[in-house]
């Protein structure tokens, strides 16, 4: 039985790849496609394992939702999209691709705190200018 989450995410890695790069070499999404298979294997044992290496037994493996968000952070940060071009690497990678992800939302964070503290700021000194 296939599981519908994994097509679902080979599928949407695939498109991904494809509208960053339309040459991009990528398997048709047909379940029956030998490649696809071969792409969904990976994505299904990205949630079941985890990265290349692990074992079952050390429950490493990530959620459908992590994998999803961080399929969309490979394709949409220019250093990535251009070195994550299969279901296989991602995999392979996944551990370096999820620190940065992280790192990068962290930062997000710093630089709008940091964006409206300068706000705040400014509006105070503009109150204090006025008084």
């Amino acid at each position: 039985m296939t599981n519908k989450q994994a097509v679902f995410l080979t599928e949407k890695l695939i498109d991904l790849i494809v509208s960053n790069n339309s040459r991009a070499s990528v398997p048709e999404k047909d379940e029956q496609s030998e490649l696809f298979k071969k792409w969904m294997k990976s994505i299904e044992r990205l949630e079941r394992l985890g990265p290349v290496g692990a074992k079952e037994k050390e429950n490493k493996g990530y959620s459908w939702k992590e994998i999803e968000k961080i399929i969309e952070f490979s394709q949409d940060d220019d250093f990535w999209k251009s070195n994550i071009l299969s279901a296989a690497k991602l995999r392979k990678k996944v551990v370096t691709l999820e620190n940065q992800m992280n790192r990068k939302i962290g930062n997000n964070t710093s630089e709008y705190k940091m964006d409206m503290l300068a706000e705040l700021y400014s509006s105070a000194e503009d109150v204090s200018t006025n008084e």
